[in-house]
């Protein structure tokens, strides 16, 4: 989210440098290619930066929460994964949408290479904080799920189960519908 927001706040800054290669003769497209390309990039970066977190996010707390039940079986699951490569190529592409529309006409690219400052078009700017409006509604739901999930983790810590379960064992058993079909047959097994 943070690298998402760098990118949408400050194209501003770069228009310097996209309007050396426009005014040269490059068009627009190349440029939009390069926004794009660069912006996939990073967002993938961030993605592996934060799949490396989790990680050893995992083996630390493995490691940390011994006396958790079934700890040793939590892991990583790949649709996560999947989904949050997606994520990451969703977002890439939506961030250079701004930029992209900043891309602008020759002449005014001309002016931008030479350090003239042309401001944005009012459209633009809406675009842009449209998009910082909605990472932040996107953000905002999980921040609260998390810190509620990590409330109720918390609490369910600290319940007396009512009976000492050091040393006990519990086990399920399934059993084929076919052969003990009805509530007293599995009573009786």
């Amino acid at each position: 989210v943070i690298l998402a927001t760098l990118v949408l706040v400050l194209p501003a800054e770069r228009d310097t440098e996209r309007a050396v290669p426009t005014t040269l003769g490059a068009k627009r497209a190349r440029g939009a290619r390069l926004l794009v390309t660069e912006n996939l990039i990073l967002t993938f970066a961030a993605a592996v930066v934060g799949l490396a977190l989790a990680y050893a996010g995992l083996g630390v707390a493995v490691s940390q929460l011994q006396t958790l039940p079934r700890i040793q079986d939590v892991s990583h699951d790949w649709r996560v994964i999947a989904v949050g490569d997606g994520a990451a190529l969703v977002s890439g592409v939506l961030v250079s949408l701004s930029p992209i529309a900043t891309l602008r006409s020759r002449t005014n690219l001309a002016a931008s290479a030479t350090g003239a400052r042309i401001d944005t078009s009012q459209r633009t700017s809406r675009m842009r904080a449209a998009f910082v409006i909605a990472e932040f509604a996107l953000a905002w739901p999980l921040l609260v799920a998390s810190g509620l999930l990590l409330n109720s983790f918390v609490r369910l810590q600290q319940v007396d189960p009512g009976f000492n379960p050091r040393g006990l064992v519990s086990i399920g058993v399934g059993l084929p519908t076919m052969r003990y079909p009805d509530g007293p047959e599995v009573f009786r097994f």
